[in-house]
């Protein structure tokens, strides 16, 4: 079969004929025709998580253990399951998360908890993943799922990314069949293997917000100004385009954004924006605090809604806080 575990000192391996055979305790590696059982439906993922063994359905959710007389079923959860099997990972002892059919969420095999997803995430993934090309991994805080958006190439071009601890979610546009954790490292497998996230092998990247309106749709309004807050790792180009709903309102700006350290530094000599070599994403950075970056550009956007695309040159990380726009209704009136 091509799903399968290690659990318990055995190895279970989802057969031709959708049952799960389990190789022998004393003879690691063996199998006897007696050794299998059947899950209540078709089963899509093999999850260890500490002392259970999750066997994850389309329509249900078995949780199983190692007793004395060998596997014993001690959950069935027949009104939950997931057609997503690859997307699911272990969290904790007993905990698994992943795609089931009502949303991205958790189980430990007596309830299901599922988490909010951003409405704009969901395109996604609904109707685009009953193909196995994707593959998802827990790496500390961080949950990571390669898929194949859109169906616009043969591999994965996508990764989504969740923060256990925040509850954030995050895109990157990357391709990887695999994603693994390996000497403090995230390293990808595509045709190459190679280490993700570290800094020098970032991508520019896009922050595109959709229409923002400013009162009431019918009330067309002037975009003025518009600042980004943010902790800056290094000196950083950025380009902006601010576009109304017709193409001959945009208009394109421009900056440079410093880490606070390097403000009204003549000649600054910054440090790197990773405090060591070959550090793993989400480490310390050596921008010290939030600095505001007041874009440049020529003239001004009227519209009865704006679209704001902010672009970071490759190669450079920076936290993003907050965005500010202001509106210039007339000479002696500004909203922001």
């Amino acid at each position: 079969g091509s799903i399968g575990a290690s659990f318990a000192r055995r190895i279970f391996i989802l057969k031709q004929d959708g049952n799960v055979a389990y190789s022998d305790l004393a003879l690691f590696g063996q199998f006897r025709s007696t050794q299998q059982f059947s899950p209540y439906s078709e089963a899509v993922a093999i999850v260890p998580a500490g002392d259970r063994l999750f066997v994850v359905g389309t329509s249900s959710t078995e949780v199983w253990y190692e007793s004395g007389a060998g596997p014993a079923l001690l959950e069935r959860d027949i009104s939950n399951g997931s057609r997503f099997g690859s997307t699911f990972v272990a969290v904790g002892d007993g905990v698994i998360f992943g795609l089931w059919n009502e949303g991205f969420g958790y189980y430990n095999g007596q309830e299901h908890t599922y988490i909010p997803v951003p409405y704009y995430l969901k395109k996604f993934y609904l109707g685009e993943m009953a193909s196995a090309v994707r593959s998802a991994a827990k790496i500390n805080d961080w949950y990571y799922l390669a898929i194949r958006k859109d169906q616009v190439s043969a591999e994965n071009n996508v990764i989504l990314m969740y923060n256990f601890r925040t509850g954030r979610w995050f895109i990157v546009e990357d391709s990887v069949r695999d994603i693994a954790f390996w000497n403090e490292e995230i390293i990808g497998v595509d045709n190459s293997v190679y280490v993700l996230y570290r800094g020098n092998t970032f991508a520019a990247s896009t922050i595109q917000t959709a229409g923002i309106v400013a009162g009431e749709i019918s009330d067309q309004r002037t975009i003025s100004d518009v600042r980004l807050l943010m902790e800056p790792s290094s000196i950083n180009d950025v380009t902006i385009t601010v576009s109304g709903e017709s193409r001959d309102q945009e208009e394109s700006g421009s900056g440079k954004a410093y880490p606070r350290e390097g403000i009204n530094i003549s000649s600054p000599v910054f440090a790197p924006y990773w405090n060591k070599p070959n550090t793993n994403y989400g480490s310390k950075w050596s921008a010290p605090g939030d600095v505001f970056l007041q874009m440049e550009h020529s003239k001004p956007v009227p519209g009865f809604y704006h679209k704001i695309k902010v672009e970071f040159s490759a190669g450079h990380l920076v936290r993003i806080k907050g965005l500010e726009v202001a509106y210039s209704k007339s000479s002696r009136q500004e909203d922001r």
